[in-house]
Formats: C-alpha cells, structure tokens, sequence
C-alpha cells in the first residue's frame, strides 16, 4: 500500500471549500466525535436519521472520504447505533482525519491525507426509567432487522421491555 500525496495549493483550495459545505451541514455528522459517559472518544459512521452509528472498539480508526458536498462516508467497523436524542453537541473542536482524491482525479494511489475540524457531541443515555434505558439499548437491532436477537436480549433485560418490543414486532406474550 503506497502513502497518501502530499497536499499542495490546488489541493488546499479543494479542502477549504468542502470545509465551508461541511460546516453549513447542521446536526451530528459522519466524522464528528462523540464522547461517551465513561471518557471514551468515538467517531460518527454512518447516519440513520434519528440515531448514528460511532467508530468499532478495537478495530482502529477507519477511513473517512469526504466529499464536495461536505458530507463524508465510512469505510471500516461500525459499533450500533445510538438515538440522536440522546446527544449533546459540546463547546469543543477535535480535528479529525478524512481524505479525498489529489486534483479530484479518482484513481488508485491518489489520496491526500487532511485534518478537518469536527464537532464533538456528548452521549447522555436515557435513564428516566429503565424502560427507556434499555429501549436506547436495543434501538440498533430493531433498525438492522435483527428483531430476534434484539428480543433475545430483552427477554434478559426485563419484561418491560419484553413486551414493548413484543408489541412493536407482533411476538408479544402470545407469540412466545
């Protein structure tokens, strides 16, 4: 695998300008970082509307295009997703890695390597009732399609949830 080119000036006005188009994205976005309850930094990877997939513990960083448009796209391990509700932007900026194409030509061995400012959002899970914890728990299952393993594990985690999840997926108490 050959290194990333260097970055020259027709290079920095391409970043400069998806750099405008990036900050005028509003919300959490691919790229931007999230600090969990327990001071761990993850990254955004994948966004689902209403919750946001973060960076895979232990699988390294990934990689981060990004686009004209200032979006950005993951390639790498992705951790479940959790509810944007859940998220708390912070008065901070952490820069962050991304890459995209020398002169925008798109062709094999052609990245630049940049650093780019990113937001940092916080994760406060829910935790007025334990109902409401477990469901931000269990929200990444019912989105994949994963309802069976999801239920496996609310059938775990207390019949609360049991049987929300039961009702939402049509195997409630009679189709146990």
């Amino acid at each position: 695998m050959q290194p990333h080119l260097e970055l020259d000036e027709r290079d920095r006005d391409i970043l400069f300008k998806r750099v405008q188009e990036r900050d005028e994205i509003e919300g959490p976005k691919v790229g931007d970082f999230v600090r969990f309850p327990d001071g761990r930094l993850e990254r955004f990877t994948y966004d689902w509307d209403d919750a946001i997939q973060t960076t895979m513990k232990g699988f390294g960083e990934g990689s981060f295009y990004l686009h004209e448009n200032g979006g950005s796209s993951y390639s790498g391990g992705l951790d479940p997703a959790i509810p944007k509700e859940c998220l708390t932007k912070l008065p901070e900026i952490k820069d962050g890695r991304f890459w995209f194409f020398h002169h925008n030509y798109a062709t094999a061995h052609n990245g630049v390597d940049v650093m780019v400012p990113c937001r940092v959002y916080g994760y406060i899970p829910k935790e007025e009732s334990l109902h409401e914890k477990h469901e931000c728990e269990i929200l990444p299952f019912l989105r994949t399609g994963r309802v069976a393993q999801g239920i496996h594990q609310a059938r775990r985690q207390g019949s609360l949830l049991r049987d929300r999840v039961g009702r939402e997926t049509g195997e409630g108490k009679a189709g146990r």
